[in-house]
């Protein structure tokens, strides 16, 4: 029994949230392009899609795991659209 203990470690029993997400979810965050927001001179902000990580000159999408993460640790306590649309403006 001492030989398979390996197999079940706490690794084991965890589930990733990402492959329990819906597909509309999963669609939505493999669809974010690589783009930086700028303002022009008169202030007002646009975003600029960084167009170097392709040779086809199209925006270029993020990997899907790293979007997730990102939006899941820096926006889990977000408790409204509101404070959704407030809280990603600012990242």
């Amino acid at each position: 029994m001492s030989q398979n203990i390996d197999k079940f470690d706490a690794v084991s029993h965890q589930f990733a949230k990402l492959d329990s997400s819906t597909q509309r979810a999963k669609y939505f965050f493999s669809t974010i392009p690589y783009c930086t927001i700028e303002k022009d001179e008169d202030g007002s902000t646009y975003l600029n899609y960084d167009l170097s990580k392709n040779k086809f000159m199209t925006p270029s999408y993020m990997p899907l795991v790293q979007v997730f993460n990102i939006l899941s640790k820096d926006l889990h306590d977000v408790s409204n659209l509101y404070e959704l649309q407030d809280r990603l403006r600012d990242m």
